[in-house]
């Protein structure tokens, strides 16, 4: 939805917002869950998660353009001309692209906020541990030790 025109998204109306991006060394995902949709706020979520120095790769759009002001490698792919940089085949947002499309799938359009910040949670952690690849052993195995390691935090 641009310029306020266009078809309110459901998520949009409960005010919640979720930026990410994923790791290219481990494969692993991050999602965040932000109240407002700009710059100063992205660039906040940023510097609370990411390093200084750390290369990130977006789009064009306007709130990331003044990331490398602020200490991150800044590259960015324009996709209205291609979706992956011409120069640089390594610079290319593809991987996080075909996340959103995978989270979103498992996202139910008819979830409150808390819901889907649940859902998002159970993606990350089955993405984290390639939960797809485990035998049912190891998913059991898996989840024991995890609720073993909550209950001593």
């Amino acid at each position: 939805r641009k310029a306020h025109r266009g078809r309110l998204l459901s998520n949009e109306d409960q005010g919640v917002w979720f930026i990410g991006g994923v790791c290219r060394e481990t494969r692993d995902p991050v999602v965040l869950n932000v109240r407002r949709r700009d710059a100063e706020t992205l660039r906040d979520a940023i510097n609370e998660n990411i390093e200084p120095g750390t290369r990130l790769i977006t789009d064009c759009w306007r709130g990331y353009a003044n990331l490398s002001h602020y200490g991150w490698v800044h590259e960015q792919v324009n996709h209205s001309i291609n979706f992956v940089n011409p120069e640089n085949p390594d610079i290319h947002t593809q991987t996080i692209e075909r996340i959103w499309k995978t989270l979103k799938k498992t996202i139910p359009k008819e979830c409150n906020s808390r819901q889907r910040w649940e859902y998002v949670n159970e993606f990350l952690f089955k993405q984290r541990n390639n939960w797809y690849s485990l035998t049912i052993g190891e998913r059991i195995r898996l989840i024991m030790n995890t609720l073993i390691d909550i209950r001593y935090l």
